[in-house]
């Protein structure tokens, strides 16, 4: 297993009064790992674009030197995977991923090719180079499987220097009243900010007057780090709280 996430920021309106950074744990919190029965899965692999009046918002971040031209390949996070099953979703792929690494950037491909020989693609990027590499070795000798298929595991052309000095997963975990702090509210509201993608949203509520959200998109590039972004910039009334956490792809011991 790679080395566990460091501690990660999240936006507190309550600190203090004063709506400051707080800083949650994952490997210490028992309420974000090994999370109880009562943590509801809700819904599962939805994609989500921007509404038409979403021309402000937080911008997406953007790294003029992450091109890969210049990025040796075996320096780059990035994988190719092919042979993919017809009709496979994201969280199908990203379940059969554990104890490697927080996943970076994730992206699966429509079907190409004639009917009855589509081809179905992937690509995945690791926040740390070593995950990439374990992911990749473990890929050639012992097998990368998805819905009974092997998938096979290449590096990518398009080069993804790695990112072991951000904190953050492509988990983001809100608590505030229910009647902003909901899967339905919470997803319109990212929705006006990035395109995005849903692994899974979970949820629990802590109180009759506080709910508290785990929305696990694909990828935390673009996806994650912008609603996070959003919710620390905006402060959305009703949201007392976010902060990052554990990314299962990282942990073997993560529901």
């Amino acid at each position: 297993m790679c080395n566990e996430p460091s501690t990660t920021p999240g936006y507190d309106s309550g600190a203090q009064g004063q709506g400051q950074a707080v800083f949650e744990d994952p490997r210490v919190t028992h309420r974000y790992q090994n999370i109880p029965s009562d943590y509801v899965a809700i819904r599962t692999d939805k994609s989500f674009a921007p509404t038409p009046q979403a021309t402000g918002g937080v911008p997406p971040p953007y790294d003029p030197t992450n091109t890969g031209d210049f990025i040796p390949e075996e320096h780059s996070t990035n994988l190719w995977l092919v042979n993919i099953p017809v009709g496979t979703e994201a969280k199908d792929i990203l379940a059969q991923i554990r104890g490697y690494g927080r996943v970076w950037a994730f992206h699966l491909l429509k079907p190409t090719g004639k009917k009855g020989e589509e081809n179905v693609a992937a690509s995945i990027s690791f926040f740390e180079l070593s995950a990439t590499k374990r992911f990749y070795s473990d890929a050639q000798t012992t097998g990368f499987f998805v819905g009974g298929r092997r998938i096979v595991v290449k590096m990518n052309r398009r080069k993804i220097k790695g990112h072991e000095y951000i904190t953050g997963t492509r988990c983001v975990i809100v608590e505030g009243r229910p009647a902003e702090c909901n899967e339905t509210s919470l997803l319109e509201y990212f929705a006006t900010k990035t395109n995005f993608q849903v692994d899974e949203v979970r949820w629990r509520r802590v109180t009759e007057t506080r709910n508290k959200i785990e929305v696990r998109f694909v990828q935390f590039h673009q996806q994650a780090a912008v609603a996070m972004a959003a919710i620390q910039q905006e402060k959305p009334l009703g949201i007392d709280r976010a902060a990052f956490g554990p990314d299962p792809c990282a942990y073997t011991d993560v529901i």
